[in-house]
Parts: C-alpha cells; sequence; structure tokens
C-alpha cells in the first residue's frame, strides 16, 4: 500500500513539474513577442504601449502568429500582427472605434 502511494505521489510530482515547465516556456514565448511589439511601437510610432487587448496567438504550420489591438498611454490605438516570429509587425492605427 505505502508503496503504491510513493509512485502515485512520484507520478503527481512529475506531471507537476512538467506543468510548470511548459508554463515558463509559453510565458517566456508571449514575453519574446511582446518585447519585439514594444521595441517596435516605441521607436516607429512613438508609442508608449498602455494595455494590449485582443491578444490572439496561434501557431500555424510551425509559425507563431500574432494579433493584437495595441492601446498607448496617449489614447491612440493600433492593430498589430505578424505571420511569423522573424517578421515585424503589420501595424495599422484605427482611425475610428468603429473600423477597430
Amino acid at each position: 500500500m505505502l508503496a503504491h502511494i510513493a509512485r502515485t505521489s512520484r507520478r503527481a510530482l512529475v506531471i507537476l513539474s512538467l506543468g510548470v515547465m511548459a508554463g515558463h516556456a509559453y510565458a517566456a514565448e508571449v514575453a519574446s513577442w511582446q518585447n519585439v511589439l514594444r521595441e517596435q511601437m516605441t521607436y516607429d510610432y512613438d508609442c508608449d504601449i498602455e494595455e494590449l487587448t485582443h491578444v490572439a496567438v496561434r501557431f500555424v504550420d510551425g509559425a507563431q502568429v500574432v494579433e493584437a489591438k495595441v492601446h498607448c498611454a496617449d489614447s491612440r490605438i493600433y492593430n498589430a500582427s505578424r505571420l511569423d516570429e522573424y517578421d515585424e509587425f503589420e501595424v495599422k492605427p484605427c482611425e475610428s472605434s468603429e473600423g477597430c
């Protein structure tokens, strides 16, 4: 009985450890694209990002596709997207709240 509990506890610990490691890997990927977007918005658009909304991150044929709505500290809003992690973001200003 004790051997069964020990095996079950070890198995649960391994599963928990793998989940934590996967969570850290995902967080690193998210931070990576967010840092790239933040730099691009700062240098190309003079935008200090206040918030990102409508964020969608997908993997398509092995490429990380990212879409996000960028809210600048000065109230400007942009749509940003990229089809691969090696591309720059395509950034389009939101002209009106209806079309954005």
